[in-house]
């Protein structure tokens, strides 16, 4: 950026400078000096007083060094400037007597020289502003890449030698349960937030803590200084830029995080519901810190007395875009609204995220052009959001438009086949013919079977016939618009199988698996109940006989009991579990997806259990909603 500091201390001290060859502009009734590049590398007044300068101060650089800075940067055009008149050396050796006159800062027609006091404030500026932000950078790829990279080192300790009854309590202690109280899938402070798991609180206590150190530590002020007047505005500008960085890193994770196609999901035991989980806390910080950026500027124009004229900048502008869409995005992105309006959240926060990177790129573009490279921030996150876009249409095209067969099972719940398709755990399902004015939007569905007919498959003379299905419960919004019988176009993209990551676990060898299912949740655990070839059993709690009437051939294979709540009967989560964990003789898994207070019972019971029991317990949740 501005190494060697020495020469372009001396360079910075003549910038700006009226020479000889100037041209004088009227300025609003000002005359106003300008100097072209070509000016500076021609007028010997300039070169002779840069090169006397140069000598006088950089003592330690090399001529080979001087004579490279001085081909590259005496004209102020960087790479594009013009050929300099003469060599470093050839402008030094012109002057044959020593300069009588001290450069004070206006015009230049002689050879002059640049004292100290002229020297200094500017060797402070550069060397001070150019190690902040060296610092500034570092912190941002480190927090950026910490949050990359601990999710896969976590994921990778999995293969230490660690008998799996001690991994087994040490989740039950450290990992699973909730961060406080018994609450992690159901909401609490009027369905507000969601308490995380005791894991994931530990990594977003570190995400939160190393924010707050890295906009904190670091900073160092050099006074007398050319840019600052005092050291309050250095720290102001400082502590700003600091805080402006560590947000466009947040920008870039928290998208990565959110992305259906994030590289994380392929390395990590993580599942896509802890990320959501962490892209939250991440867009909270983020914001938090581009605030304050704003503040810390507004306060330092304010106190300079240049607001007035900042503020009409293009880059100003483009920063409030920013800032306020955080801050709009906060409270229109909360748990109530995500779950009650889906649809509309969806595509708000698709225009939003939009306005806010527009925004970010202009508010640096405007001010900075690519001088210091803040941009490549703007453009990781963009990448992050562009890999995932592209990755989305691949899978789309990749299986093409098929047709959904609808069948109405009663006033909450329809199923739905697509034939010739193959998939697992969930996908996403665009039904364009639906609404007009909402076809791009789609939602997440668990895959019930990927076998249609499987009354027909079990003789070994016919093969099976892929397909998709699914049981769906129709809340409102679109889903709602399927309560009819009949077939309609669909767009599938997937699948995304939450158990496919190279680092997760094998659930299938564990011996013995417990799955317990809610609702419309027998959706999500019927795979993994069918594909274990240990001793399964299978407990599903259902309002009605309906659902299990349309599931009568799929679970004809499976060791199951199920409680329809119509007739009366009801499911002891805490009796099941203590009878079959305490009783095991071997490694138990437990797969839960459900309504969120069933989840949550599941889970207190099981991390209570596997504290005290004597062979490896492991949890395994598959989440009802995000």
């Amino acid at each position: 950026m501005y190494q060697p500091y020495c020469p372009f201390a001396c360079l910075f001290v003549l910038s700006g400078v009226e020479l000889n060859c100037s041209t004088t502009t009227d300025m609003d009734g000002m005359s106003m000096a300008e100097t072209s590049s070509q000016c500076y590398a021609t007028d010997n007044s300039y070169l002779q007083t840069l090169a006397l300068c140069i000598s006088t101060y950089c003592t330690d650089m090399t001529v080979s060094e001087i004579e490279t800075f001085w081909e590259y940067q005496a004209s102020f055009s960087g790479s594009n400037q013009p050929p300099i008149k003469e060599s470093y050396q050839a402008a030094l050796a012109a002057i044959k007597t020593t300069p009588e006159l001290t450069f004070s800062g206006t015009v230049l027609n002689q050879t002059m020289i640049i004292d100290d006091s002229s020297y200094q404030p500017y060797w402070n500026a550069l060397s001070v502003f150019q190690d902040g932000e060296v610092k500034h950078e570092t912190y941002g790829l480190v927090l950026l890449f910490s949050g990359a990279f601990f999710p896969i080192a976590f994921s990778i300790l999995r293969f230490l030698p660690i008998p799996r009854l001690l991994i087994s309590k040490f989740y039950a202690t450290v990992i699973d349960p909730p961060a406080f109280g018994k609450h992690h899938s159901v909401p609490i402070f009027y369905g507000l937030a969601i308490i995380p798991t005791r894991g994931e609180a530990i990594f977003i206590f570190y995400l939160v803590a190393i924010n707050i150190i890295f906009s904190a530590i670091g900073f160092e002020t050099h006074q007398p200084n050319a840019w600052y007047s005092t050291e309050r505005s250095e720290l102001l500008e400082y502590v700003g830029n600091r805080l402006g960085i560590l947000s466009f890193a947040n920008i870039g994770l928290l998208i990565l995080y959110s992305s259906r196609n994030n590289f994380l999901r392929w390395f990590t035991n993580w599942n896509h519901a802890t990320f959501l989980v962490l892209h939250r806390w991440i867009a909270i910080l983020a914001t938090v810190q581009a605030s304050l950026h704003s503040i810390l500027y507004l306060k330092k124009f304010t106190e300079e007395g240049t607001y007035n004229a900042t503020s009409s900048l293009s880059f100003w502008g483009w920063g409030i875009v920013a800032t306020v869409g955080m801050v709009i995005l906060l409270p229109t992105s909360s748990l109530p609204i995500r779950q009650k309006f889906y649809e509309a959240f969806l595509a708000w926060h698709v225009v939003v995220t939009a306005f806010i990177l527009a925004g970010c790129y202009l508010h640096i573009i405007d001010r900075f052009q690519t001088q210091y490279g803040y941009e490549n921030w703007i453009y990781i996150a963009i990448g992050f959001w562009v890999f995932d876009r592209v990755t989305r249409l691949l899978r789309l095209s990749f299986i093409g438009v098929r047709k959904a067969e609808i069948k109405v099972l009663d006033d909450e719940n329809v199923s739905i086949k697509i034939k010739g398709v193959s998939g697992a755990g969930h996908v996403y399902l665009y039904f364009p013919t639906l609404s007009k004015w909402i076809f791009w939007q789609n939602h997440p569905f668990s895959v019930t079977s990927d076998i249609l007919d499987t009354a027909v498959t079990k003789s070994a003379e016919f093969a099976p016939k892929r397909g998709l299905f699914f049981l769906i419960r129709t809340l409102g919004g679109l889903t709602k618009k399927l309560q009819v019988n009949g077939t309609i176009p669909v767009l599938i993209e997937g699948s995304y199988d939450a158990h496919d990551g190279i680092l997760r676990e094998n659930i299938d060898s564990y011996p013995i698996m417990i799955c317990i299912a809610g609702g419309v949740g027998i959706t999500a655990v019927m795979r993994f109940a069918r594909a274990h070839n240990g001793d399964t059993k299978l407990f599903w709690a259902v309002r009605n006989q309906t659902l299990v009437d349309s599931l009568n051939d799929e679970l004809s294979s499976i060791n199951k009991e199920i409680y329809v709540a119509s007739s009366g009967q009801r499911m002891s989560i805490p009796s099941l579990l203590e009878d079959v964990i305490m009783k095991a003789s071997d490694d138990v898994v437990v797969v839960v997806c459900g309504p969120a207070k069933m989840s949550d019972e599941v889970r207190n019971k099981v991390t209570r259990l596997a504290r005290h029991a004597t062979v490896g317990v492991k949890l395994v949740e598959e989440s009802f909603s995000w």
